[in-house]
């Protein structure tokens, strides 16, 4: 006789893994975004969220995990004896250089001990995922998670042969790395290259049995599109994801530290891609084609249910840039909520004029791509914008009251030594905003330079060389990485930029010495006294020194806020002469009051006392 219950078809259950080294106070967006995709979308499928790194952080010490997750090199040091025992007496020497530079040989544990803690930590974390129950385990690998991946993946198929294992995220962000990981390591069963969700859903349909998987490894199929080119189908509507998944996070959290001693941040996407996407180093977005952005309105939604559900206020847009128009829109609105939000944004220089908005709307902390100081390097390196852009974005986050964190790229191929000094004179301009860090090239897999070496000054793209400490000679010779090294003008380079290097030291001991915190007095500040300004200037190594503009000097002065063409100073001011007007704004840049690019020029002093209105 029949049975009169329906049988239940069995779960198919994915586990998705996050390795070191993540920042341990963020869960993972991947992770997140792929559970709740994979259990909207398909039957039967059952998906758990796992953050090794949280139990990384709690074994080594927040602060030893925190210089292991900057360096990068480093932490995937500690894997390598696991993976490759012949390379860890040069693993240990990289990592003890990587210890001397960032000044942390007291806060990291031994190399020795280090390679010991996460050895263990992994074992004991593996044998209490039940490896027995899964039927898929994935792992979102992006920038310093290779090895540590490479390593668990392992250990897994050590445990259980059979289980399928699949890579995704940057690391095999096109077609050309994922097959070179395929080919490379056995452990690696299957690689999802570009955009994640449909091609990982594409992977679980043929593994349930409802499509073929035959001999097919990477996923999406290629569908003919050329190499290094993303062949993923796209979402185009970002509007139809379902909002991130975060709860495994924040249940291991309390597992792994007990009463954890800060409060998380939650990652969140506005956008996918770049609408720029023109800069020649930029390797960021090799998974994406094109640029698509959510509504202003599906964002708030987002943020405002996540924060009620977890408890938290901190948000960090992981966009390559902020989209334009949409994020005006949710600032704006965001503005109006009593709720004390704090987030973390991507910007370009174009953006400077939204930053009170944003401000008001909560944003805390931008990183903003400067990269250079020098009109033939920004031409060089395709930035768009112009060196009084960033100046002009460094002074308003500064006059927001905003966190400003970015990065002056140095030893850039084919750089003259013109271009250099041009650098060297700019920077005279920005000592009174946030010093910028030194961030020496790299030549990024997949970007422009890397593709057409020949147009920018490389003459042959090589092996990095801190990579050499990683892997063994044999492979890599046939695996690409994310970071190149290469061969051109490079000692010429770096003779060149020293001064650079020495001027950016200094700029930061600047500020890190200054007696007055710069919201109480800006390195460079005026005060309005109705028909007179007095400007207070700080110079380093030097007295402060004090400057008072009456009448129509301090109309000008106030007037060049905003970057002004001198063309348009002299139709608004025509009581005094063309001659003089540029005689005054000369002599105002001399004492670096103010900065002129051509026929633009910028007042460089914020109003002391007060964010700027809106």
């Amino acid at each position: 006789m029949a049975s009169s219950a329906a049988t239940v078809p069995p779960r198919f259950r994915v586990a998705l893994l996050s390795m070191p080294w993540a920042p341990f106070n963020r869960p993972s967006l991947q992770l997140a975004v792929l559970k709740a995709f994979l259990e909207e979308k398909m039957t039967g499928v059952e998906v758990s969220c796992h953050h090794h790194f949280l139990e990384v952080a709690k074994t080594l010490g927040p602060e030893a995990y925190h210089w292991l997750a900057l360096s990068g090199w480093a932490g995937e040091a500690l894997y390598v004896p696991h993976l490759f025992p012949a390379m860890s007496t040069a693993a240990a020497k990289l990592y003890a250089g990587e210890a001397g530079r960032f000044k942390a040989k007291v806060a990291g544990p031994a190399f020795p001990e280090g390679v010991d803690r996460v050895a263990r930590c992994l074992d004991g974390w593996l044998g209490r995922l039940d490896l027995d129950e899964l039927d898929l385990v994935g792992f979102s690998v992006c920038f310093n998670q290779l090895l540590p991946a490479l390593a668990a993946a392992a250990r897994i198929k050590e445990l259980r042969p059979d289980l399928p294992v699949v890579f995704g995220g940057s690391s095999c962000g096109d077609r050309l790395m994922a097959g070179a990981l395929l080919d490379v390591f056995p452990q690696v069963d299957f690689a999802v290259c570009g955009e994640g969700e449909m091609g990982l859903a594409a992977l679980v349909t043929g593994l349930q049995g409802k499509g073929k998987t035959g001999a097919v490894r990477i996923y999406p199929p290629d569908n003919g599109m050329r190499a290094l080119q993303n062949s993923s189908p796209q979402i185009e509507d970002l509007d139809t994801l379902p909002l991130p998944d975060f709860q495994e996070y924040f249940a291991e959290l309390p597992r792994v530290f007990g009463n954890a001693s800060f409060f998380p941040e939650l990652p969140v996407e506005f956008s996918r891609g770049c609408w720029w996407g023109k800069c020649s180093f930029c390797n960021l977005n090799l998974q994406w084609c094109g640029y698509r952005r959510k509504s202003a309105g599906r964002m708030l939604e987002e943020v405002r249910h996540l924060a009620r559900l977890h408890g938290c206020l901190d948000f960090f847009f992981t966009d390559n840039v902020l989209p334009l128009g949409e994020s005006r829109d949710f600032f704006r609105e965001q503005g109006r909520s009593p709720v004390d939000f704090r987030f973390f944004a991507e910007l370009r220089s174009e953006q400077s004029s939204d930053l009170a908005l944003f401000s008001h709307g909560g944003l805390a902390e931008i990183q903003v791509g400067i990269e250079a100081l020098s009109p033939g390097l920004l031409r060089k390196m395709n930035k768009g914008g112009s060196v009084i852009a960033n100046l002009e974005m460094m002074k308003h986050a500064q006059a927001c009251g905003l966190r400003l964190v970015g990065n002056l790229i140095t030893e850039f191929p084919g750089a003259s030594s013109e271009e250099v000094a041009e650098t060297l004179e700019v920077l005279e301009y920005a000592w009174p905003y946030a010093p910028l860090q030194a961030a020496r090239f790299f030549l990024g897999q997949g970007s422009p330079m890397d593709l057409h070496p020949e147009s920018h000054g490389i003459g042959a793209r090589t092996i990095h060389q801190r990579a050499r400490a990683l892997y063994p000679a044999e492979i890599l010779t046939r695996l690409p990485l994310l970071i190149k090294g290469y061969r051109g003008d490079r000692q010429t380079q770096r003779r060149r930029w020293r001064p650079v290097h020495q001027h950016l030291r200094q700029w930061q001991e600047f500020h890190r010495r200054r007696p007055a915190p710069a919201y109480l007095h800006a390195p460079l500040s005026y005060r309005d006294g109705g028909d007179f300004l007095l400007l207070r200037q700080e110079t380093p190594g030097g007295p402060v020194l004090r400057h008072r503009l009456r009448g129509i000097s301090r109309q000008l002065y106030l007037a060049c806020e905003e970057i002004r063409e001198i063309a348009d100073l002299d139709r608004d001011f025509s009581g005094i002469s063309r001659a003089a007007l540029v005689k005054f704004l000369d002599d105002l840049a001399a004492k670096r009051l103010l900065f002129r690019e051509g026929d633009r020029v910028l007042a460089l002093a914020v109003r002391q006392g007060g964010k700027e209105s809106l």
